[in-house]
């Protein structure tokens, strides 16, 4: 025991003898970690790692949901097409409540261009083409295509 506190005397730094008094005090199943505490250890990262991800993923969806316009319950504003005219500038047909209009979009200004009939206005949901199509389907077409093409394929010729 005096050998040790030599040895703590001997070397001043700080970190030194911190490490020397955990050493000479601390049990040796705690220094070098037993099995059971540091599965603990392990599951308790993972447990908080599954944490982090989660609330990253939840605030991802929340600001996009927020942004997109589906997180509120009046969708009186819908933007019906976008017509790009440069990198910095647009012209939109948006539907305000009622009314549909035409903007134009620039860097650094928004600008009414005119007020539009609602006759006029011919609004196409490309979304609905895919509507209805089911991947199984699509599947089953496309496993006859390569039947049909590997039997002719697989013909012996004479």
């Amino acid at each position: 025991m005096d050998m040790n506190i030599l040895e703590l005397n001997s070397n001043l730094d700080m970190w030194g003898v911190a490490t020397k008094l955990r050493t000479l005090l601390a049990p040796k199943s705690l220094l070098i970690g037993s099995g059971a505490s540091q599965m603990l250890d392990l599951v308790g990262l993972l447990f908080i790692f599954c944490l982090v991800v989660a609330g990253a993923l939840f605030a991802t969806r929340l600001i996009a949901s927020k942004a997109s316009g589906y997180g509120y319950a009046n969708n009186n504003i819908k933007i019906i097409e976008t017509y790009r005219l440069s990198n910095t500038s647009a012209i939109q047909i948006i539907r305000v409540a009622d009314k549909f209009l035409a903007i134009g979009i620039s860097k650094d200004n928004i600008s009414l261009l005119a007020e539009l009939d609602e006759d006029s206005v011919i609004i196409n949901n490309t979304n609905t083409q895919f509507k209805g199509i089911d991947f199984s389907d699509i599947l089953v077409k496309a496993k006859n295509k390569l039947q049909v093409s590997g039997k002719s394929s697989n013909k012996k010729v004479d």
